[in-house]
């Protein structure tokens, strides 16, 4: 919720790919999951490839009990360090 708003920011940009790692992630309410959502919208519409990585299984049940899961490529390869 906090930084909901600095997220959606850095993830507009026009990139051609856009992997974020979630490995350190410690909780996500309804406000990352809207950014998360809005983000795969907006990359969607300008065919940027949207990426999720190191996605805590937490996140993963909730993205699939909400239906998201869908939206998102998520790569099964460890976090980068």
């Amino acid at each position: 919720m906090v930084t909901a708003p600095e997220v959606r920011t850095a993830l507009v940009e026009h990139r051609q790919q856009v992997v974020i790692d979630l490995g350190a992630l410690q909780f996500c309410d309804c406000s990352g999951l809207s950014v998360l959502l809005a983000t795969a919208r907006a990359a969607r519409r300008q065919g940027v490839d949207l990426r999720l990585r190191a996605v805590p299984h937490s996140l993963a049940r909730i993205m699939r009990l909400s239906g998201m899961h869908g939206m998102f490529t998520v790569n099964s390869d460890p976090p980068e360090r």
